[in-house]
């Protein structure tokens, strides 16, 4: 008896539908806006961090595992060491440093790295060729327009010295640099020469413009005592990653970690924006804000159609309908309409 009160229920339900459907436009758009801002703000937390983790991954060249010192740098015998292992297939250390750009009136701190092989150059060259010999460097091309240093020309660079007292004022190995000092802060200038362009980084990457330099000028410099002999990281290269950072992680123990690229990357995201969440969490309130406004929506069409039909629903009080049987119409009415816009 309830099922065939509840079927002749739908049915009027349905034919109200019919001949008031104009009036349930505005509702209808309403719940198909607020649906889509919803599917957005599930489907935005996940894309747009995978856009970004890829993007900052873009510093780590094609590396796929990353190892980080859980204290301070890591030495040569520990790069070796990684590299030595049957699955790691390829390592290198990593060293990013800073150094300041002399210019007609300015001077300017950018930060560098080294020109690495293929697998773990942290660039794109776009003219010329990486530094490979004692004095040379690659800039970007906003560097190269800002400085006026095309390929061949020449750059005055200062170090900042770790160590000012193993550093001689002048240093044949350091192609005739000098050190100058200003209180405690003690720079080492030198002239370098442009052999490359390369690549803007991308913005999340980092705010600065680095440039790069020959790994012959950093040994040069970590034996001068201006830079640490240590590596900051090492990028390496592995055909499985999962066994790779689990051979790194059991051999070295608490001293090093290693992880995925993308791991690495989630952490510096984390990191750069310190709150890693904020867009999805904005397009979150949008999705609530659109529903509240979906839901204020379909309660005014709603309540105008209930009291355009007080002639129909005075006629079924009539015959006998009571308040419920009367709720479970305008109720089916709004989840058919639910159900048609959600979809």
């Amino acid at each position: 008896m309830r099922v065939r009160e509840l079927t002749c229920l739908g049915r009027l339900a349905r034919a109200q539908m019919r001949t008031s459907w104009p009036r349930l436009i505005v509702a209808a758009l309403s719940l198909v806006l607020a649906t889509a801002f919803v599917t957005v703000a599930f489907l935005a937390s996940a894309l747009l961090r995978q856009a970004a983790i890829k993007v900052v991954s873009l510093d780590d060249g094609r590396a796929n595992v990353i190892v980080q010192a859980s204290g301070a740098g890591i030495d040569a015998a520990s790069i070796t060491a990684i590299t030595d292992l049957p699955d790691v297939a390829q390592a290198a250390g990593d060293l990013t440093g800073s150094l300041r750009i002399v210019g007609e009136d300015s001077i300017d701190t950018h930060r560098f790295v080294p020109a690495n092989n293929d697998p773990f150059a942290r660039y794109t060259l776009i003219a010329g060729r990486p530094p490979s010999q004692p004095g040379e460097i690659a800039i970007s091309t906003a560097h190269a327009a800002r400085y006026q240093a095309p390929i061949g020309s020449q750059l005055t660079v200062q170090l900042p010295v770790v160590n000012s007292a193993d550093v001689s004022p002048q240093d044949s190995a350091l192609g005739g640099a000098y050190t100058n000092c200003d209180a405690d802060d003690c720079t080492l200038q030198l002239r370098l020469s442009v052999v490359g362009q390369v690549a803007s980084a991308p913005p999340l990457v980092g705010s600065y413009d680095r440039v790069v330099v020959s790994p012959a000028d950093i040994d040069a410099w970590v034996d001068a005592g201006i830079l640490a002999a240590s590596a900051d990281r090492i990028l390496a290269l592995a055909a499985n990653p999962e066994a790779a950072i689990a051979e790194i992680n059991e051999v070295f123990g608490p001293q090093l970690h290693a992880q995925t690229t993308a791991q690495a990357a989630s952490y510096s995201l984390h990191f750069v924006t310190a709150q890693s969440q904020v867009v999805s969490t904005v397009v979150a309130i949008f999705a609530a804000l659109s529903l509240l406004v979906a839901a204020m929506v379909v309660a005014n069409t709603s309540s105008v159609l209930i009291h355009q039909r007080i002639r129909i629903i005075g006629q079924l009080r009539c015959i006998g309908a009571v308040g419920e049987q009367l709720r479970i119409i305008v109720l089916f009415e709004a989840l058919i309409t639910a159900l048609v816009c959600g979809i």
